[in-house]
């Protein structure tokens, strides 16, 4: 039998040695919690003191630059009276369907809990069945491209289900646990939704300031003597302008990004390892951490994608004004490192939220735990992920649905200055539904990483604070690795 302590380098295990990487499963552990280790203060403290000083250039941006550009603006045409209210109604059904969709998201939840696995195999058939249907349709419409099409992917889907057919109860143990603990700390997804509204807040003023920004190189085409800005609006020194707003807008929505996974995994890494009798602001707790202290490491790992991000950007519109064979093939790495980068982000995410690592110590421990069990992690987050997002469109449908329904219902009354109203609040429906449970699913996401991650640093805490999760928990992965001493 393997010790699990082998999932890690033994360098590793004996450099940390302590609480750090692995926890002990001991009542003082558990009464202190899982960040109960690490050294006081900001981890990364240069990083945050460069996001506050992007926070504040952006801010005098849009109250300098884009406030005055917005004031000499030329007005917009008049509308009629009578139209700016014909929106009010598919305002306030769309804002009832998102109250449906949350209802309804809450829902799901409980039946991941209940049916996690079912769920699990439901959506890998559904590939094979979906794939099938495509080649069927080929075949009715004569298009030998489709058929082909669709027998290929059917026939790799069911490959694909064979293959992973002994992760389905790891992944469903999983996903049972996360839920378990996002339910049980329910508020966390009010952090959610705060947050997400503070970046729609954020671009707005970062697209004000933008605006701003163009408007003054505008100037500056059109007489340089005023503008101040050598080579115009289309030079370098705007073009050097216009990827650095680029950084500073996909740095912020990076950041309120990793706020919220760091959030979540504190709440799993408490659920986790402090008892339920001395859980205590679990939430208003972790989000606090996340930032504070943790935000400086929250902000490096952020402004790595926010600069692929950005580059991305720049070569996807000089690939609009003229394509050639070097700008696809630059798109397509910077796409893929950027994913990359986005993906292992999410894991370093965890270790912060969790034990308050700094960047790099997070960044080492992302790489034991791909070098060890790298392949587990990608095929649980795959399988996880097909049931997260069926849930986000069965609501998104059903919401549709609703919203159809609505509009035939009201369109002689309530409805009747809507012009097509089934089409209008069907598609918002379904654009409202699918958005707020997406939000609620990448949540458990977030989740899902962090029981991974408990479980591998320490599996026995578990059992003192849900010993019934833990036996499940350890059940399925014995299934999977039967050869490790869990």
């Amino acid at each position: 039998m393997v010790d699990k302590r082998s999932l890690l380098s033994s360098e590793t295990a004996d450099e940390l040695g302590g609480y750090s990487s692995f926890p002990p499963s001991s009542s003082a552990t558990l009464q202190e919690g899982p960040s109960s280790g690490n050294k006081k203060g900001c981890r990364d403290p240069l990083f945050l003191v460069a996001f506050i000083l992007n926070l504040g250039v952006i801010i005098w941006l849009a109250a300098d630059y884009g406030a005055s550009a917005l004031r000499d603006a030329p007005p917009t045409q008049d509308e009629d009276p009578a139209k700016m209210h014909d929106g009010h109604p598919l305002i306030i059904l769309c804002a009832a369907l998102a109250g449906v969709a949350g209802v309804l998201a809450g829902a799901w939840m409980t039946f991941m809990i209940k049916k996690a696995a079912d769920i699990i195999k439901f959506t890998l058939w559904a590939s094979v069945v979906l794939s099938l249907f495509s080649a069927i349709l080929g075949l009715i419409s004569g298009q030998v491209a489709l058929v082909i099409f669709g027998l290929l992917s059917s026939a790799i889907a069911f490959c694909y289900m064979r293959a992973v057919k002994r992760f389905i109860p790891f992944a469903a143990a999983n996903l049972r646990a996360a839920t378990r603990a996002v339910n049980d700390f329910f508020p966390v997804m009010y952090a959610a939704y705060a947050l997400l509204l503070l970046a729609f807040l954020w671009s707005v003023v970062w697209s004000v300031g933008m605006y701003g920004v163009i408007a003054y190189f505008q100037r500056a085409d059109e007489d340089p003597g005023q503008g101040g800005a050598e080579g115009g609006g289309e030079g370098s020194v705007a073009g050097v302008y216009y990827f650095l707003l680029l950084v500073s807008f996909f740095w912020t929505l990076q950041v309120v990004g990793g706020v919220l996974n760091c959030t979540v995994a504190g709440v799993v890494g408490s659920w986790w390892f402090i008892p339920k009798a001395d859980q205590a602001n679990v939430v208003t707790g972790s989000f606090t951490r996340a930032a504070t202290t943790s935000l400086g490491s929250i902000c490096f790992g952020a402004l790595i994608v926010a600069v692929l991000e950005a580059m991305k950007a720049m070569v996807e519109n000089a690939r609009q004004e003229r394509d050639n064979a070097l700008k696809c093939l630059l798109d397509c790495l910077i796409s893929c490192l950027d994913s990359l980068a986005q993906y292992l982000n999410r894991w370093a995410y965890t270790y912060i939220g969790i034990y308050g690592h700094s960047f790099v110590e997070a960044g080492h421990k992302v790489y034991n735990l791909f070098v060890r069990r790298g392949l587990t992690a990608l095929l649980n987050d795959n399988l996880v992920g097909r049931v997260l997002f069926l849930g986000a469109l069965m609501v998104g449908l059903v919401t549709c649905g609703l919203g159809v329904l609505l509009a035939f219902i009201l369109q002689h009354s309530y409805l009747k200055d809507v012009e097509n109203a089934p089409s209008l609040l069907g598609g918002a429906g379904f654009v409202v539904g699918f958005f707020v449970t997406d939000v609620m699913m990448n949540v458990v996401s977030a989740a899902v990483a962090a029981v991974l991650v408990c479980f591998l640093e320490d599996s026995q805490a578990l059992a003192i604070t849900h010993p019934d999760y833990h036996s499940y928990l350890v059940a399925a992965w014995a299934m999977r690795f039967p050869d490790i001493n869990w």
